[in-house]
């Protein structure tokens, strides 16, 4: 199966009986983002200082490791 890198990383954590596997690294990379208004400059500074606050802080990271590193929380899935 190839789909988005995190979605692979889940279903092979989720689905282990099935033997799935995902990458260690993304076959590729597609990058990926949301789209907002441009006249609203309020917002687009708003996000741009909780990326760069959650980036610096390190936060990020474990955000990263909880979520695609550490498969615990899958087992509070129903």
């Amino acid at each position: 199966m190839v789909a988005d890198y995190p979605f692979c990383v889940v279903s092979a954590f989720r689905y282990r009986e099935k033997k799935l596997i995902a990458l260690d690294e993304p076959f590729t990379y597609e990058p990926l983002g949301i789209a907002i208004s441009a006249n609203d400059p309020l917002l687009i500074n708003w996000l741009e200082n909780v990326l760069l606050t959650l980036e610096g802080s390190g936060a990020l990271e474990m955000l990263t490791e909880k979520w695609f590193k550490d498969a615990s929380w899958l087992n509070e899935l129903p």
